[in-house]
């Protein structure tokens, strides 16, 4: 059995990738799940130009002075990656992740006891992509994270 952080990113990644947008543009959708994501990632570059990931979601605990705890808040993050120069989608990373934020924001995962997603404050952020990626030409590269959050009430504790 996955655990709920698992869950949720495979709920996110399998809501993006049915989304009529993403789908159309022939986008890829990739997960933490992916064995050699590096090699996933540099490989959809080079056959589209672009492609989304959905991070391992990270977690604070919080009690809430309760029996049962809840990991709060829970942050997802889908990084949308372009190579200017040989994206031939017709969607750029910005578009993307303008698409990705609209298609989660409060969106209910169907993970049990997972909260609907809300906007972080800085909800898209340009990333710094210069030199993260080998073979690839830096100035070309483009990029922005979308920075959700949510909460995951965690089964109550059971004491011997």
């Amino acid at each position: 059995m996955a655990s709920k952080l698992e869950a949720l990113r495979d709920a996110v990644t399998e809501h993006l990738s049915g989304r009529a947008r993403i789908g159309r543009a022939g986008v890829t959708v990739l997960s933490r799940k992916v064995a050699n994501l590096q090699a996933q990632i540099e490989e959809q570059l080079g056959r589209l130009g672009i492609c989304a990931v959905v991070l391992v979601p990270g977690a604070d605990g919080n009690a809430r002075q309760s029996i049962q705890g809840y990991l709060d808040p829970v942050r997802v993050v889908v990084r949308c990656v372009e190579d200017t120069l040989l994206n031939r989608t017709g969607i750029g990373a910005m578009e993307l992740a303008e698409e990705v934020y609209a298609a989660l924001v409060h969106w209910q995962p169907p993970v049990a006891g997972a909260a609907l997603l809300s906007p972080e404050k800085n909800a898209i952020r340009e990333l710094n992509l210069i030199g993260k990626l080998e073979e690839e030409a830096d100035e070309d590269l483009f990029g922005f994270d979308v920075n959700l959050t949510s909460k995951i009430a965690l089964p109550p504790r059971t004491d011997p």
